[in-house]
């Protein structure tokens, strides 16, 4: 995934080209079960790289023992980080959720990694937290079959002409 900066500031659902060392945030506090949610796109110096983070607190402490809730993990639920290259498209190199790498582990990661933070940016504007375990189980599974939806790469026995180059036989 290679994009320019409009287009993958887009793809998390930034409205806006981020500058250097400014942040775009999303919050929502859950006064039920009194937790946190937070997704935050930043850019670095000079825009030299741009992080994707989210993260889920409770307000109650919960997160300093086990680290975990009856929803799962609390802290640091996803880091992706995404640099340009020399021609001045972005893509993204790390992604890593709930403590999980899956840089280069299924396909299309990069663009996982954008939906699962859309869909958190989509939730938390809703006023919801959403289910982190089953978002993973949802967005973030590999297809194993290649070619496509359809799984067919191709013919097994292709018919294959030789090239006459305008010669005649």
């Amino acid at each position: 995934m290679r994009e320019t900066l409009q287009n993958m500031m887009k793809n998390f659902g930034v409205p806006k080209l981020l500058s250097a060392y400014e942040a775009y945030p999303w919050i929502f506090y859950d006064e039920a079960s009194g937790r946190t949610c937070s997704a935050e796109i930043r850019m670095g110096p000079n825009l030299s790289d741009m992080e994707a983070e989210i993260q889920l607190f409770s307000d109650d402490g919960d997160d300093e023992g086990e680290g975990e809730s009856e929803e799962g993990a609390l802290g640091q639920i996803m880091l992706m980080r995404a640099v340009p290259s020399s021609d001045g498209m972005w893509s993204p190199k790390y992604l890593k959720i709930k403590d999980v790498d899956y840089t280069n582990k299924i396909y299309d990661w990069e663009g996982k990694g954008c939906q699962f933070f859309r869909s958190t940016v989509e939730a938390v504007l809703m006023g919801s937290i959403p289910n982190f375990d089953d978002m993973i189980d949802e967005k973030m599974q590999d297809s194993e079959k290649g070619g496509g939806a359809t799984g067919r790469i191709g013919r097994k026995s292709p018919n294959a002409k030789n090239a006459i180059s305008g010669m005649k036989r």
